[in-house]
């Protein structure tokens, strides 16, 4: 799972907590962030949120793995999605990223699918050469 922060985020992150109930599947929690994050109640729901990954059954094994990742442009996250795209079988990404971030801002000017969002879209792109699955999420839009 490629986790940026924000509500998208956290219902991906609770849908991979819920298929890891499957003693076949494991999670890796990529997140990638900045140094220069500023406090706010969304990056301390992100905190929550990726804290309880850290207190799932199998944590630290090969079942369950949470790696923080500093990148500070789109050329960062690009990196790294080219080094684990061929590790996996199944990403879980969010569907909406703040445009404004650093780190999104030149993959979202590439982007050819934007329903797939900048992570999605570049991990399916042939591209990387990926044969993994990409799930996009987005949480349900409340009524007004």
């Amino acid at each position: 799972m490629i986790y940026l922060g924000g509500r998208d985020d956290i219902e991906a992150l609770c849908l991979a907590k819920r298929v890891i109930r499957n003693p076949g599947i494991n999670l890796v929690v990529y997140h990638l962030t900045s140094e220069d994050h500023m406090p706010n109640l969304e990056y301390v729901l992100d905190n929550e949120a990726l804290e309880e990954v850290k207190k799932l059954p199998h944590y630290g094994s090969k079942n369950v793995c949470y790696q923080k990742l500093i990148v500070k442009d789109s050329q960062g996250i690009s990196t790294i999605l080219r080094d684990i795209a061929n590790e996996h079988d199944f990403f879980i990404v969010r569907r909406t990223h703040d445009s404004d971030l650093p780190q999104i801002e030149g993959l979202a000017k590439w982007t050819e699918f934007s329903e797939l969002s900048a992570i999605g879209d570049l991990l399916a792109s042939p591209d990387l050469g990926s044969r993994a699955g990409v799930l996009v999420l987005q949480q349900q839009a409340k009524d007004k």
